[in-house]
């Protein structure tokens, strides 16, 4: 359509509105229904539901840090540390800010650090799920603890690539035959 027509055609709407005396009723009305078209009021109502689900989730996780006894950590898509609850803190002896990013892996008991790394690194480049058994240094009671590490990946819905990883350590007791310390342990993805 030509745009000559078009605003020929909106002028004499417009003119035959004025006379009729119905230019306020329906200027209101078109007004309204743009706004119900207006896209930006629509994300911006997106943007305050998935705000309210945000703080929904950190409150749940908020609760859960405070009434939980096992130590949870949660990394991001690359394995860096992004968030610990207080038992992981008062386990390893350490407040969060020491141990965020990469320094997870100073707490690892040097024995044993690089093997786990090497384990973590390979979870990572398969997108999996990991079983980790080794000892850490803990600085609040300054000796070697033995812990289980459960490692579930955390998938983005939208293109299924890992957001992250969240750990448990449990503590356990030291291994009694050799080939039990450490071990490591990933399963491999299931591809849809």
């Amino acid at each position: 359509m030509d745009i000559g027509i078009f605003a020929t055609a909106v002028a004499v709407v417009i003119i035959w509105l004025q006379k009729t005396n119905l230019i306020q009723s329906v200027g209101i009305w078109v007004v309204k229904f743009l706004c119900r078209l207006n896209p930006v009021a629509y994300y911006q109502r997106l943007l305050l539901k998935i705000a309210d689900r945000e703080s929904l989730l950190r409150k749940r996780v908020e609760i859960l840090e405070d009434y939980s006894h096992t130590p949870i950590i949660i990394t991001d898509s690359v394995g860096k540390l992004i968030w610990a609850n207080q038992a992981y803190c008062k386990l390893v002896g350490a407040p969060m800010e020491r141990t965020l990013g990469f320094n997870w892996s100073n707490v690892i008991f040097q024995d044993d650090r690089e093997a786990v790394v090497r384990g973590w690194q390979e979870a990572i480049a398969n997108e999996s799920d990991w079983v980790y058994k080794f000892r850490i240094w803990s600085f609040a009671q300054s000796r070697v603890v033995w812990v289980l590490a459960r490692c579930f990946v955390a998938r983005n819905k939208i293109n299924k690539k890992p957001a992250g990883w969240i750990a448990t350590l449990i503590r356990i007791e030291q291994p009694k035959k050799e080939e039990e310390c450490p071990f490591s342990h990933f399963t491999p993805p299931i591809k849809d």
